[in-house]
């Protein structure tokens, strides 16, 4: 899916939303890979963000855990 602003994601779906493995890759440089449950960022992720700096570990409900 490619989004007007030039987000981007690639991956599983489910009730029209982002749902297991996936990655998203913003139109500002940033990126997320890892896996969603109802949308949002759920479990085991990595975040990137454009100035080189990340974040891996896990993720509830689209929030950093840990």
């Amino acid at each position: 899916m490619v989004w007007a602003n030039g987000d981007r994601y690639d991956g599983g779906w489910r009730n029209c939303k982002k749902h297991g493995q996936g990655e998203d890759t913003y139109a500002e440089g940033n990126r997320f890979i890892g896996k969603y449950d109802d949308g949002l960022p759920d479990g085991y992720g990595e975040y990137y963000w454009a100035d080189g700096s990340f974040y891996r570990g896990n993720f509830e409900k689209g929030h950093k855990q840990g």
